[in-house]
């Protein structure tokens, strides 16, 4: 199941990537753009093989995945705004890629099922205490 939540997340990571450099354009350093969209998928993965250096306690880990989730949120609503704005140009060249990234951006969503219960599973209490949950 969690391969769902990398899969998607991934997915989702390009298109709220490409979505904030098109609106970033010039102004800044490019690789911005692909920085904030990759962070949730980032996160999860570290989260599910985070055990070698340093275990993290369950308590900790679903802080993190909630974390996780609510970047992702914001960053796809702070996109849409982008794109509602007209702030995100669409290139001449490409006049699709605005609408291809906005329905990588939302194949994301599908991360909420394995992650949610991979949440409540190992929350206090469940015989998944140790975070592992899905």
């Amino acid at each position: 199941m969690m391969i769902l939540a990398y899969v998607s997340l991934f997915v989702a990571s390009i298109g709220i990537g490409g979505i904030y450099t098109a609106a970033i354009g010039m102004s800044a350093p490019r690789f911005i753009g692909s920085l904030i969209g990759t962070v949730p998928w980032a996160m999860v993965f570290m989260l599910t093989f985070a055990k070698a250096p340093a275990p993290i306690e369950p308590r900790r880990r679903r802080q993190l995945v909630a974390f996780a989730l609510a970047w992702y949120v914001a960053s796809v609503a702070g996109a849409e705004v982008l794109v509602l704005l007209g702030l995100a140009p669409v290139n001449p060249k490409a006049p699709h890629a605005i609408l291809a990234f906005r329905v990588l951006m939302h194949a994301g969503w599908a991360s909420f099922f394995p992650l949610v219960r991979w949440y409540r599973a190992s929350g206090p209490g469940s015989a998944f205490g140790d975070g592992n949950g899905a």
